[in-house]
């Protein structure tokens, strides 16, 4: 090899740009290593000394100077020719800068990868064509170029030239590796030609290649990136055939588990887009209709995410239907997220049959699936106490036990609610014995609530029989069963009784309620005893409370009915005043004594005493045609 006499030929720019002795070392060097036969360059048709060559020996000082500290040693030439032959329009440009020089092929690979990161397919092509040229073997293109050039045309999808290389690589008789071929199945499904790329398939596995996880994401990249599920399935179909013809059991399974993976994204994402139930169930039609389904990991993912995503259980219900018909049995940990997400969406029916499932076919359940479930039916408990269902309460008790679930407190509480609110007495006492049979020791809410359904329903003797017990039982009561009780002696008139109580209550710094001082004076009303019904009213005050409407009508009802017309008239306005509007009960009383005393009462209370009056008459018609009609009949 010549020394190197390129450099004193050179433009002087060439020589400013190489001024510092260790730069030009740097250069020396790679040309020593990369050009070669430059003795021969006074014979040959593009001389060293042109234009161009200097550009591109002035480009490659220039890479070498900012060098990269991990650069190979081949990337800086890369770069040089990639930035010289960037503006080139054919082959020969590129030969006007190359002509003579032999580089590593691994600079040709950097200098097409650098075109295409500049999207200058037709320019790496050009130096493709070139390399292709070369009568030289060393320097025409092998296994990398090919990948270097399908690659640039993969990236840009720019496939004008794709044939020609796939042509070229064939009459060259490179045989590709996995990489290429990765490449190539790739640029095929860019393109859309999915018989290229079965046939790429294939090739590959007649060739005793075993396709991997790159080759399977060449498959599937375009027909996932547009979620086409069509397309995805049709592809797997046809790989799997192939696969099979060669029984190469490794790739099938690594390309189900592949495939399932990416179908079970494409349906995380219709769930996130809020897609319907026939829309889900189609997806998974769609798997049965290719003989395919998703593993379990992918099964037991979406349903961790489905019932999340969607309010609406069905979908839910439908894979976990599904789900439990494969191998291994679904988690009871997962099963158990699934019961109280629905539950916290109020989907207690869909929780309770994942719950019956458990127990029928697994996996059983375990001490939180219980918990769960005694939530579920507590829910469902207090649903009916608010729809006033007793006997729907009733029977979910009674189903409680059919799950081996024991009512807690809270359960039998909440149905003797049920009860009270509907007032039903026969059911309220078959619960509270019931209750008590099942080993459970009232508490001050389940008396409270018994004596409340008998109150309302005037078993007034019952109700002192449940008193009673409960102080027999010693369970210490509260204001409200207190409150209860003297509604109960007050309709019973057992006004002893009811001293007795109010005495005890008081001994107990059981402190009374608006509605404690409400039913004393309710009691006073039923007695027609009006001072005592004042009394209670300046206590009431007297404690801070302010008398509400019912205060009020029961004081004037007392009032009036006790005689002390001026009085109740005089509690009227002070209502009015306060703007309560008084029941009509308390207001006909009052009209009724003010008539009889000859009071005068308020202007918007005439018209009821003009009714009264006509009521009154119509009944004395009514007794005169009575009585007459015995006396004919007698007669």
């Amino acid at each position: 090899m010549a020394s190197l006499s390129i450099f004193p030929a050179a433009s002087p720019e060439s020589l400013q740009l190489l001024r510092h002795q260790e730069q030009k070392q740097q250069v020396q060097a790679l040309a020593t290593a990369y050009v070669h036969n430059l003795g021969n360059f006074e014979n040959s048709p593009s001389p060293c000394t042109s234009s161009q060559q200097q550009k591109l020996l002035r480009q490659l000082a220039l890479q070498v100077e900012h060098k990269k500290p991990n650069d190979k040693p081949t990337d800086p030439i890369g770069r040089a020719i990639a930035h010289c032959v960037r503006n080139v329009r054919q082959v020969n440009d590129v030969d006007a800068y190359l002509h003579g020089l032999h580089f590593d092929p691994h600079a040709f690979t950097t200098a097409i990868q650098k075109l295409g990161h500049w999207r200058l397919v037709d320019q790496a092509f050009y130096l493709f064509q070139w390399l292709g040229s070369q009568s030289n073997p060393e320097q025409q293109p092998n296994m990398f170029i090919f990948c270097s050039i399908l690659s640039v045309m993969k990236a840009r999808q720019d496939f004008m030239h794709f044939d020609y290389v796939l042509a070229d690589m064939k009459r060259r008789r490179i045989n590709p590796n996995l990489v290429l071929y990765n490449i190539m199945i790739e640029c095929y499904m860019q393109q859309g030609r999915h018989t290229d790329v079965i046939s790429c398939i294939v090739e590959l596995a007649e060739r005793g290649f075993v396709p991997e996880r790159p080759i399977f994401k060449a498959l599937f990249c375009v027909a996932e990136n547009k979620a086409n599920v069509n397309q995805v399935l049709t592809i797997f179909a046809s790989t799997r055939n192939v696969l099979s013809k060669y029984d190469m059991k490794g790739p099938l399974q690594e390309l189900h588990d592949f495939v399932s993976a990416l179908y079970s994204r494409i349906i995380y994402a219709a769930l996130q887009k809020k897609k319907g139930p026939d829309y889900i169930r189609r997806l998974f039609q769609l798997l049965d209709e290719n003989m395919m389904d998703l593993s379990v990991p992918h099964y037991d993912e979406i349903l961790q995410n489905c019932c999340l995503i969607l309010k609406d259980c069905v979908v839910t219900k439908y894979i976990l239907k599904r789900r439990w018909k494969i191998s291994p049995p679904l988690g009871v940990e997962l099963c158990n997220h699934i019961m109280q997400v629905m539950e916290k969406d109020k989907k207690w029916w869909a929780a309770l049959e994942v719950f019956e499932h458990m127990r029928q076919e697994g996996p059983p359940p375990n001490a939180e699936s219980y918990v769960i479930v005694r939530s579920l039916f507590n829910s469902l408990l207090n649903v009916s106490k608010e729809r006033g269902t007793c006997h729907w309460s009733v029977q979910l008790l009674e189903k409680m036990e059919e799950h081996n679930i024991k009512p807690d407190q809270q359960a039998w509480d909440t149905t003797l609610i049920a009860c009270a609110l509907k007032v039903d007495a026969d059911l309220a006492i078959h619960v509270f014995e019931k209750m008590i049979e099942k080993g459970h020791q009232p508490n001050v809410l389940s008396y409270g609530a018994l004596l409340s359904t008998l109150e309302k329903c005037g078993l007034y003797d019952g109700a002192e029989q449940v008193w009673n017990h409960m102080e027999r039982m010693r369970v210490k009561p509260n204001i409200r069963v207190y409150t209860i009780m003297i509604s109960v002696y007050g309709a019973s008139q057992k006004y002893e009784d009811l001293r007795r109580l109010l005495d005890k209550m008081y001994a107990s710094n059981v402190r009374p309620t608006l509605v404690t001082y409400n039913a004393l004076i309710t009691v006073c009303a039923m007695a027609s005893n009006g001072q005592g019904a004042l009394e209670w009213m300046r206590k009431l005050i007297e404690s801070g409370f302010e008398p509400d409407v019912t205060s009020y009508s029961q004081l004037i009802l007392a009032l009036s009915s006790g005689g002390q017309a001026e009085l109740a008239k005089n509690m009227y306005i002070e209502a009015k005043e306060l703007g309560l509007l008084v029941y009509p009960v308390a207001l006909d009383s009052l009209v009724n004594v003010c008539s009889t005393h000859n009071i005068e009462l308020p202007h918007e209370l005439n018209f009821r005493l003009e009714a009264s009056s006509i009521h009154e008459t119509e009944s004395k018609k009514n007794d005169v045609a009575h009585l007459f009609a015995s006396k004919h009949s007698f007669q």
